[in-house]
């Protein structure tokens, strides 16, 4: 995660084992929001604690990898946990959060195997105000190098510019 601090001061720091969370406060006018970058649990049993302990932080975006699908649609095969799907959009609606379109590649994660299973399982969301501070956001995936997940990068305008087509992660 990281931010542009010719624009922004960092003003408080949280996490937890599957959220990093980041407050925000803009240079220009000192709107202050909440960036929180999410790793969700693998194991079902325990992905609605992991949404309940969400529902509490949001303030601004969110992102990352949520470990959940949508719709089915966002799997490269049928086997999907309708329950947790429904519990995934559920909580979506239930917190006002929209997700950002993303550009890019239709998936953002891959189990690298030979037939590979593809999914969605990267993204971002906003609330209302946040998406009124920041009318043109939008985001788009990279190509990887180094993982099975496609980085997400979340633009606040429409001044592109020249960006980066890959994105390395350095191997730690």
């Amino acid at each position: 995660m990281g931010v542009d601090e010719d624009l922004v001061d960092v003003t408080h720091i949280e996490s937890s084992d599957h959220f990093q969370s980041t407050t925000l406060t803009q240079k220009n006018d000192n709107f202050v929001w909440r960036l929180i970058n999410v790793y969700g649990l693998v194991k079902d049993n325990q992905k609605q604690d992991f949404q309940d302990e969400l529902e509490v932080l949001i303030r601004g975006v969110i992102g990352g990898d949520f470990n959940l699908v949508r719709r089915i649609e966002e799997k490269s095969t049928s086997n999907v946990n309708l329950s947790l799907m429904d519990a995934f959009n559920n909580f979506v609606a239930n917190t006002g959060l929209r997700e950002i379109h993303r550009g890019g590649g239709q998936y953002t994660w891959t189990n690298k195997q030979i037939n590979p299973v593809m999914v969605v399982l990267n993204r971002i969301f906003m609330n209302s105000t946040w998406e009124d501070y920041f009318p043109l956001v939008t985001t788009h995936s990279i190509t990887r190098m180094g993982s099975n997940h496609n980085p997400l990068v979340v633009e606040l305008s429409s001044d592109r510019g020249v960006r980066s087509i890959f994105f390395l992660f350095e191997a730690a």
